[in-house]
């Protein structure tokens, strides 16, 4: 056996022993995963981040402080009503864009889009706004009509 044709050969044997631990699995016997993402799992992992990053400023159930109401009657409104906010919230699309932008004031941008969604998540839910059970990303938020 030339040298070629012996490295060919260890070489195919060798894909050959990996391919089942590469290649698609059975579904028999197989463990499900844990529990899909959903939007009240979402809200859920909101909850926890408002209290931590939002709470301090925007009180500790959303009903407003030092900053605006996040949760009630008064909440996000469409016009903005002076301090920060300069665009209208017709979309929670629009809502997340903003977060992403101005908050938290003293570190703007800096939870990442999965916290910032996740916390629009727990104010929409908190708002009795339902955008169905999938979890929210940017373009559902954008779908989401908080003011027609």
């Amino acid at each position: 056996m030339t040298r070629t044709s012996a490295l060919s050969t260890s070489l195919s044997l060798l894909l050959l022993s990996l391919a089942p631990a590469c290649g698609p699995k059975s579904s028999a016997g197989a463990t499900p995963p844990a529990e899909a993402p959903t939007f009240a799992a979402q809200a859920q992992r909101g909850q926890a981040l408002y209290g931590e990053h939002c709470a301090s400023c925007h009180g500790a159930s959303g009903e407003g402080g030092r900053a605006p109401a996040l949760v009630g009657e008064s909440a996000l409104p469409q016009a903005p009503s002076g301090g920060q906010r300069d665009v209208e919230f017709r979309t929670a699309g629009d809502v997340f864009q903003w977060m992403k932008t101005h908050m938290p004031p003293n570190a703007p941008g800096s939870l990442g889009d999965a916290a910032y969604l996740d916390i629009l998540a727990f104010d929409l839910q908190a708002n009795k706004v339902d955008p169905g059970p999938a979890p929210l990303d940017a373009d559902s938020a954008a779908q989401v009509v908080l003011h027609p």
